[in-house]
């Protein structure tokens, strides 16, 4: 069993969410991001502050609504023959398009966080577990190295990705191994042709931290036999059951959607009316997406599990 006195460490590489826990930021300052009505949503959700502090420094679209009251978000029009002018796709939602410059997205964040907590300019080397009682151990490349609980990674950290093009991430078999999770580019990294990508991360963070904001309870860890590695385990396994097949067909579809608009995808033409019936409505279910709803989900496979343990101690116990 963990001790409930002594907070958890949990460095999460690449940012993270104020929480009464001892968490530890190392992370490095940035590009521009679509966030898409879906992670706006998700931001809320963590905290209103967070979405407060999008929407100062936000630029949002200047367009009237149509008489529906939707907004146009994205708008593609054929630059070349046949069709050329022609509409392909139109985007549109309640809220108004906007984008943010990544940069001041980051400062709006770190004004939520203790200053004690954030750590910027740092790279990982490596990550070495040695068994359920020790740390986790944090190696970074200045040759300083940091203990944990247990660690999440947000962002690929092997010095290289940043210089990529464009290239498909191949679907991760899980988001997590031992006390380790991934989640956001390092788990799900997404081309951008659907603008969706970040906005996946956000909907990471909202899940995660729902998870290590209750079952990380000290009254809760009182109550229940698990140990603080049995609880991570449960944490990691219900958020990679939640999150990895909505994440990873957003990296499918973007996919998809790249070929389509380049004249690469089988059995579509450059016509801008094939086009348009496979781009129009495809963004209906990234979009209008339930974040309560997923949360309720991954802490339901949480506690299925737990009872199930908590019934298995009892009935060895007789």
């Amino acid at each position: 069993m963990s001790d409930p006195s002594k907070p958890m460490t949990i460095p999460i590489l690449g940012g993270a969410p104020p929480k009464p826990i001892n968490i530890a930021i190392f992370s490095e300052l940035g590009a521009g991001a679509v966030l898409s009505p879906n992670s706006q949503r998700a931001m809320e959700c963590i905290d209103p502050r967070i979405f407060e502090g999008f929407q100062r420094r936000a630029a949002f679209g200047v367009d009237s609504p149509d008489e529906n009251g939707l907004f146009p978000w994205i708008t593609m029009t054929k630059g070349q023959e046949p069709d050329i002018g022609e509409a392909v796709m139109q985007w549109k939602h309640e809220t108004k398009g906007s984008t943010i410059h990544r940069a001041h997205f980051l400062d709006e964040l770190a004004k939520l966080i203790e200053p004690s907590r954030a750590h910027f300019g740092k790279s990982v080397a490596k990550i070495t577990e040695s068994g359920d009682n020790d740390p986790v151990v944090l190696h970074f490349k200045d040759g300083t190295t940091a203990e944990a609980d247990l660690v999440i990674e947000l962002v690929p950290d092997d010095g290289t990705t940043l210089g990529w093009s464009i290239w498909e991430m191949p679907p991760a078999p899980t988001y997590y191994n031992g006390r380790v999770a991934i989640m956001g580019d390092a788990a799900h990294a997404s081309t951008p042709y659907q603008g969706a990508g970040a906005g996946q991360t956000i909907e990471d963070s909202l899940v995660m931290e729902r998870l290590l904001g209750k079952y990380f309870d000290p009254a809760r860890e009182k109550r229940l036999p698990l140990s603080t590695v049995e609880t991570t385990h449960l944490i990691f396994q219900a958020f990679d059951t939640v999150r990895r097949h909505r994440s990873q067909k957003v990296q499918t579809t973007s996919s998809e959607t790249g070929r389509i608009l380049t004249g690469a995808e089988p059995g579509v033409s450059m016509k801008a009316s094939d086009m348009s019936a496979r781009m129009n409505g495809r963004q209906d279910w990234m979009w209008n997406y339930d974040q309560e709803g997923q949360v309720k989900d991954a802490m339901l496979i949480f506690e299925e599990v737990e009872w199930s343990r908590e019934r298995n101690a009892a009935n060895s116990s007789v």
